[in-house]
């Protein structure tokens, strides 16, 4: 199977099978950004355990195939570590950028990367 369409897929099936896309009610911290350039609206949730262990992270909005994917990446990556995580995420670690050359089209970064941008207006203290 050509690799490219096997990333594809991969995106297909995360933006039609979510993992941690759920409104949450119940949450220590959120955060909202909209990427007003394809109109992608994500918010993040995230409930802490006493020693500021990511217990649950989810995200909601209406978002492309792309900013999912990389919600999804990024949520898979912080569950169950530190809420100071946060600042060692990298997506782009998180995917074989060789076969998935997302960082060469600068559009489909601004969305795959669209959660790093969420993640970074939480506040940490």
């Amino acid at each position: 199977m050509d690799k490219d369409l096997l990333y594809r897929k991969e995106i297909l099936d995360y933006y039609k099978n979510p993992m941690f896309k759920e409104e949450s009610s119940s949450y220590d911290l959120k955060a909202r950004l909209k990427n007003p350039s394809c109109g992608d609206d994500l918010i993040i949730y995230i409930s802490l355990d006493k020693e500021k262990n990511i217990q649950q992270i989810s995200y909601s909005g209406p978002l492309c195939a792309i900013s999912i994917y990389g919600a999804e990446l990024a949520c898979q990556y912080l569950l169950n570590k530190n809420i100071k995580d946060i600042n060692t995420i990298n997506l782009l670690n998180l995917i074989d950028k060789e076969e998935f050359p997302i960082d060469k089209n600068p559009v489909r970064l601004k969305c795959f990367l669209l959660v790093m941008n969420t993640l970074g207006k939480i506040n940490l203290k």
